[in-house]
């Protein structure tokens, strides 16, 4: 991912989830718990309890169990706190428009990577031309493209891993 600057510690995965459901409604997808249904996620607080164990930076990854992909809190965090937060944003490969929407997203600042999941029901791109052409976006944007999967869909990645050896790949929890 592009480096925040800076010589800080990092934590490289972190989901923050604004109190403020008015500005950010909530779109729970359901393949998460409910986390942050208890409150208290919200950027500040992040910052505060990292700041307190000596981490000065983070990348805040879409909670897309609240939020899907609706991307615009961790967009504003990333805005909000360019010296410290960077952003990994959602897409959903099916979706139509899905290489023109990450064309738009990685143009917003602090953004650094893409979200590619797999584990909501009805998923069906992994294995498919269109993680090519999710693969493709990310190549041509450069951001890092973050794979949420099972396990059992990482051998059907391989290929499309392997067609592009220059697009940064993280696996996302350790395909649980």
């Amino acid at each position: 991912m592009t480096g925040l600057g800076g010589f800080g510690p990092v934590d490289a995965h972190v989901h923050v989830a604004s109190d403020d459901v008015a500005r950010f409604p909530r779109h729970p997808t359901g393949v998460a718990s409910d986390w942050w249904k208890r409150g208290g996620y919200e950027v500040e607080a992040v910052l505060g309890t990292l700041t307190g164990a000596g981490v000065t930076q983070m990348v805040a990854v879409q909670a897309a169990g609240a939020y899907d992909d609706d991307n615009c809190y961790v967009l504003e965090v990333a805005e909000e706190y360019p010296e410290s937060v960077r952003a990994v944003v959602v897409v959903d490969p099916d979706a139509p428009g899905a290489g023109a929407a990450v064309t738009d997203l990685a143009a917003r600042p602090g953004v650094t990577g893409v979200r590619y999941m797999a584990v909501r029901p009805g998923s069906n791109w992994v294995g498919t031309e269109r993680a090519d052409e999710a693969f493709q976006s990310a190549a041509r944007t450069g951001l890092t493209v973050v794979l949420t999967v099972f396990p059992a869909q990482i051998p059907a990645l391989r290929p499309v891993l392997d067609r592009f050896p220059e697009v940064p790949t993280v696996l996302d929890h350790c395909a649980f």
